[in-house]
C-alpha cells in the first residue's frame, strides 16, 4: 500500500497558480543547484511527474524519505507550507 503526503485539492490548486506548494523544497533544490530533471532522476520518476508532485503534494513516503536524505533536511522543514 502506497502512502501519500497530500494536501487538499483546493489548497493545492491555489498554490499551483504561484508555482509550488513547498517553498523550502524549492529553496534547497536551488541551493544545491539541482534542476527538476536532476531531482526527478534521483527519485526514479519523470521531470513532469516531479513537477506535478511539487504542485499537488502527492509524494509517496519513499519519495519523501529520499528527498529528505538528498537535501539533508527534516520533513517538517522541507515540506513546510503556509497552511502549516
Amino acid at each position: 500500500m502506497q502512502l501519500y503526503y497530500n494536501y487538499s485539492l483546493q489548497y493545492a490548486n491555489s498554490e499551483e497558480r504561484r508555482g509550488t506548494m513547498f517553498r523550502n523544497l524549492e529553496a534547497e533544490q536551488a541551493r544545491m543547484g539541482y534542476t527538476n530533471t536532476d531531482v526527478a532522476k534521483k527519485l526514479g520518476i519523470s521531470r513532469v511527474s516531479y513537477e506535478n508532485k511539487k504542485k499537488n503534494g502527492k509524494f509517496t513516503t519513499l519519495e519523501i524519505k529520499s528527498l529528505c536524505k538528498l537535501f539533508k533536511c527534516k520533513f517538517d522543514y522541507l515540506f513546510f507550507t503556509d497552511k502549516d
